[in-house]
């Protein structure tokens, strides 16, 4: 199974890569406590493999780096956030 692998890009946006290739992103941006969640992508090619959840599931882990709250502004995070009850299932 391939491994997917979180690559900060600069300090608001990292990648994720599989198999050395860049299936998807997150942009962000801090503000005040938290670390707002701006926009996820993930490539055509490599949608409904669960990459995207993980995207989102490192930009959480990102803001409990930082000891910031996670606020999804993309309307994507914001379903997955919901769904799984996140960040409170991660801490």
């Amino acid at each position: 199974m391939s491994e997917l692998k979180v690559v900060p890009i600069h300090q608001r946006k990292f990648e994720m890569h599989k198999d050395g290739v860049c299936v998807g992103y997150m942009d962000y941006h801090e503000g005040v406590g938290s670390l707002y969640l701006d926009y996820v992508f993930v490539d055509p090619e490599y949608r409904d493999q669960e990459i995207g959840k993980e995207i989102v599931k490192q930009g959480i882990l990102l803001a409990q780096e930082k000891n910031m709250r996670p606020k999804p502004i993309c309307g994507y995070a914001s379903t997955i956030m919901k769904r799984h009850n996140w960040p409170e299932e991660l801490v």
